[in-house]
């Protein structure tokens, strides 16, 4: 079965949303196993100068760099309207993705985001307001909180029906970690599987050389096959 990991990032409770979703990718061979970064917790608040709780930022972002961003996630989905009136989910998943896009090794940069809100009008106002920081973020949609199981499972469903080469070629890449790599690719001959997938993964020069010999060589066979 397809596991599908998803990062959801709100103040309010999600349980209801996350059991519909689990049962529509259900019905669809897929199992959601659902991570919630619940911020309405008090660790993530501070005391302003009026002695009222808010939600502090820094802190949310520690808690995110400590144990998310370099996990391996395939969708984010944040609230785009928290409670506190000075910051939203718009600000916090617009760090998230330019955070995790400054380093290969952030995992979570290969994940597809998604923005929820109750009151989409007010959000597509919000993201008007700002165009080219939106452009940016390559979001993949906005969805209204009330349909967010559906939703969210169509463009999850629509996404796993696309081919991902690198996606595709990483994964045989893992099952065989272990294997010694012999080949005419020489700055990878002697190396581990895993090293390989490792270079790849990071997207480093040798890991986009690697991938774009690979092609060239299966042409240039497919080639040499219809000739014979």
């Amino acid at each position: 079965m397809d596991i599908i990991k998803i990062l959801f990032i709100d103040d309010n409770s999600l349980d209801t949303y996350i059991e519909k979703l689990s049962k529509i990718l259900g019905k669809a061979g897929m199992q959601l196993e659902a991570v919630v970064l619940d911020i309405s917790r008090r660790e993530f608040h501070k005391a302003n100068e009026s002695g009222d709780l808010v939600l502090d930022e820094e802190l949310i972002k520690a808690h995110i760099n400590d144990n998310y961003i370099n996990q391996n996630f395939d969708y984010v989905a944040c609230d785009f309207d928290f409670s506190d009136r000075n910051y939203n989910g718009y600000k916090l998943l617009k760090w998230l993705i330019n955070t995790a896009n400054q380093r290969p090794k952030n995992k979570i940069r290969k994940a597809k985001y998604f923005f929820y809100s109750s009151d989409t009008h007010d959000a597509e106002g919000v993201a008007r307001s700002d165009v080219l920081g939106l452009m940016r973020l390559k979001l993949e949609k906005l969805i209204d909180r009330t349909n967010l199981p559906g939703e969210l499972a169509s463009s999850i469903q629509k996404s796993r029906a696309e081919l991902n080469l690198e996606s595709e070629f990483l994964s045989i890449l893992d099952q065989y970690s272990d294997m010694e790599f012999k080949s005419t690719f020489p700055e990878f001959r002697g190396k581990k599987l895993s090293d390989i997938y490792n270079e790849i993964d990071s997207e480093t020069d040798k890991g986009i050389r690697y991938q774009k010999a690979l092609i060239e060589q299966t042409i240039s066979n497919m080639i040499k096959m219809q000739e014979e």
